[in-house]
């Protein structure tokens, strides 16, 4: 965890930026919350029980930031809206998403299944893929179980 603080660190004064202190909260509830897949207002809620001064104008100033700097993913899944998490780059590609249509819930995927394709893609287009990422948009197992189609 450590490291990651480091890394982010550095990626922000590479940048003329600081952890302030605002910056350094919106971090620790990525990292508390690194597999949640947070909206801006659940991230807002769960600062806000902790650092009551902490607005939501700065919450999505900050998360801008780090969306372009890298730091964080931001994610769209239609009229949910956005939502984000932490970008730890552990060389390997992005994580995938399953999501659920009816409740909303996102589950990750880790398995990567489309190296052929990149292969096959790289070989006959010559393009340099860097990276790619799949959803797949269906019902979690409960909202099945609760006979939603």
């Amino acid at each position: 965890m450590e490291k990651i603080i480091d890394s982010i660190k550095n990626k922000l004064r590479e940048n003329d930026l600081r952890l302030t202190s605002q910056r350094q909260a919106i971090l620790q509830i990525l990292l508390e919350y690194r597999h949640a897949h947070l909206s801006v207002e659940e991230l807002y809620n769960i600062a806000h029980e902790h650092y009551p001064e902490l607005g939501i104008a700065t919450v999505y100033r900050t998360l801008d930031t780090f969306v372009e700097l890298g730091i964080v993913h931001k994610m769209e899944f239609g009229d949910k809206g956005a939502r984000y998490e932490l970008n730890v780059d552990d060389g390997q590609h992005y994580h995938h998403h399953l999501f659920c249509i009816s409740c909303g819930t996102i589950i990750e995927f880790n398995d990567d299944l489309l190296e052929k394709l990149e292969e096959r893609i790289i070989n006959e287009s010559k393009f340099l893929i860097k990276d790619h990422s799949l959803r797949f948009y269906g019902l979690c197992y409960e909202c099945q179980q609760k006979g939603i189609e």
